[in-house]
Parts: C-alpha cells; sequence; structure tokens
C-alpha cells in the first residue's frame, strides 16, 4: 500500500500468512524494500528516522504490519505555540507546526494530548489532528472544575515520532 498525500507518501507492508498471528520476531526474511519513491524515510511504529532515498532494510515477520512514512523533506522539530496563562473554562488554542531542514514540511499527522498537574493524560482533550503543510490550529474549550496549575501540552507528530511538550499554566 502507498498512499501519497501533497508529496507526502505513507507506505504499508505485511506477509501474509495462514499460520495465524503468532508474531514471532525471530522469524522472518531479511530484505530490501524498493519503494517507488524517494525521500526521507521514518519508521512510524518505532518513530525512527531511517534516513533519505527509496530502500528500507528490514526483517519481514509474517502477519506483522509495518508502517513507513517517505517524506519529501526531513523534519527537524515541532513548534507549539500556546498562551502561558488560560483562565479554566475558557478556549485553549494552540497553533502547531513542523520546522523542515529545507522546504515545507508537506501534509502531516498529529497526535495532541493535555497534560494534568499530576501528570495524567486528560483523555477528553486528546485529538488527532491532520495538517497541509505541517501547521495547523489546535483549540479545545477548558472545563471550569478542571485543575488550576501547571499543565503541558504534548504534541507528537505521528509521521516521525518527533515529540514536542509546551508548558502553560491553567487559572
Amino acid at each position: 500500500m502507498l498512499r501519497n498525500i501533497d508529496g507526502n507518501y505513507v507506505f504499508g507492508i505485511m506477509k501474509y500468512t495462514e499460520d495465524g498471528n503468532t508474531f514471532d520476531m525471530r522469524a522472518g526474511a531479511d530484505v530490501t524494500v524498493t519503494l517507488p519513491v524517494k525521500g526521507h524515510i521514518y519508521n512510524v511504529r518505532e518513530k525512527k528516522y531511517l534516513g533519505n532515498g527509496n530502500t528500507i532494510k528490514m526483517k519481514l515477520v509474517p502477519a506483522w504490519g509495518y508502517l513507513y512514512t517517505i517524506l519529501k523533506n526531513k523534519i527537524v522539530r515541532i513548534d507549539v505555540d500556546v498562551p502561558a496563562k488560560i483562565v479554566r473554562g475558557k478556549g485553549l488554542t494552540a497553533k502547531i507546526s513542523a520546522v523542515a531542514e529545507s522546504g515545507i514540511p508537506g501534509a502531516l499527522t498529529y497526535h495532541v494530548e493535555l497534560i494534568k498537574p499530576d501528570g495524567q493524560t486528560a483523555v477528553v482533550y486528546q485529538k488527532n489532528l491532520a495538517f497541509s503543510n505541517g501547521k495547523g490550529v489546535y483549540t479545545v474549550q477548558t472545563a471550569f472544575n478542571d485543575p488550576a496549575g501547571k499543565w503541558r501540552i504534548r504534541v507528537t507528530n505521528v509521521n516521525t515520532g518527533i515529540v514536542t511538550e509546551t508548558p502553560f499554566e491553567l487559572q
């Protein structure tokens, strides 16, 4: 499977088997996969940069799914701009943007979480977002009964595995 979104690709591979889903990671064959496109290759499941090119060396384990992104530009960091202080019950707006080594990042997917002062994830505020050109806005209405204190917004770029956390005060 190969899917293109604005020059960034998602590639998935799985070796079919009728032996069930035992996922013996010691089994399988060492293979080199040659892709029809070149770019910066990331292993999505392992959150790992593999390099620039069009080949992937991997151990192909029966029934195990592999997912890669091939990006036209290498992503070096994720920036998150959020107000330093937010009043409980008011909206929170965070500007999220990927910074590429050169050029425009292209279409990217993010997972956004808000971390409460006790370190627990506020599940109700989790969201997956897809942005063209690697940037966009996450908005959420905070609750009047959210705990006051130092919160963090954690943004994970799903394509690359790059994670950024930015603190803010909920008053």
